[in-house]
């Protein structure tokens, strides 16, 4: 990921309006009617295997998560911290094709020689020592050449970023380790299809009672990394996410996903 989370988003624009209510043609944009959340109990599964589009998703954990967006219920990215969008063809809304109806994350760039994104950001208040942050991805396209970086977690600490984040390319995926002096790591993980929903899930260790910060990321339920993180710094601080494209390589030729249900809990220090 190429930019700094806690920087003022949509940078260039006159504010932040404009990044967060772009024009996508037949992708909507904004929220769903409000109305009154279902009981957990009453929640049915969809069609699409998801939960039935008169439900909440988020009303539904218990105990209730620190931070939680099934992108149904009011204005489209309100309850973020930031979005960061720029690029040829970068945009971010809501699209109808959710895992949880009626709607979900839309993000896209496409082209562009300089590097494009675009994205929500949540930072978390307090100290944090241990980030859970889940979503359900669909991947639209990935592109043919280069890498794109999509959904990830980090922590800040001062002015200092370090942060982990999935990579796709055109056959192969990767998880990247990065921290604020350049220093950069990556691990191959299971190719990552196109067309089809899948869960993702982030666990990040910053105070293990025993030995080193580490990493967790499941696939559908599926571990597909453990390990411990690069020496580069990770500790317990300012604790973020981001979900959509966090940065497209310059020489990447377009990237289209979908986000939906993204659910965060953060263990304080």
């Amino acid at each position: 990921m190429r930019f700094r989370v806690l920087a003022v988003a949509c940078a260039g624009l006159a504010g932040g309006a404009a990044c967060l209510f772009p024009s996508l043609g037949d992708v909507g944009v904004g929220g769903s009617s409000d109305g009154a959340a279902e009981d957990a109990d009453a929640i049915a599964t969809g069609s699409d295997g998801g939960i039935a589009a008169d439900a909440d998703f988020c009303t539904s954990i218990a105990p209730a998560p620190t931070f939680c967006d099934s992108f149904d219920r009011g204005a489209f990215g309100a309850s973020w911290s930031k979005s960061d969008v720029y690029g040829a063809g970068a945009a971010i809304g809501t699209s109808s094709l959710a895992w949880t109806p009626p709607l979900s994350f839309h993000s896209i760039v496409d082209v562009d020689d300089g590097g494009s994104a675009a994205n929500l950001s949540e930072n978390f208040d307090g100290t944090g020592r241990a980030v859970d942050y889940s979503f359900d991805l669909y991947v639209e396209r990935k592109p043919s050449q280069g890498g794109t970086e999509i959904s990830g977690v980090g922590v800040s600490i001062g002015e200092d970023d370090y942060y982990l984040d999935i990579v796709l390319g055109p056959d192969v995926v990767n998880i990247e380790h990065d921290g604020p002096n350049g220093d950069a790591t990556s691990a191959p993980l299971a190719n990552i299809p196109t067309g089809r929903w899948m869960n993702v899930a982030w666990h990040l260790d910053l105070a293990p009672e025993a030995g080193a910060p580490s990493a967790r990321l499941e696939i559908d339920g599926a571990i597909v990394y453990s390990n411990a993180l690069p020496p580069y710094g990770f500790a317990p601080g300012s604790t973020w996410i981001f979900a959509g494209i966090g940065w497209q390589s310059p020489d990447a030729d377009g990237t289209v996903i979908d986000v939906d249900d993204v659910v965060a809990g953060v263990t304080q220090q």
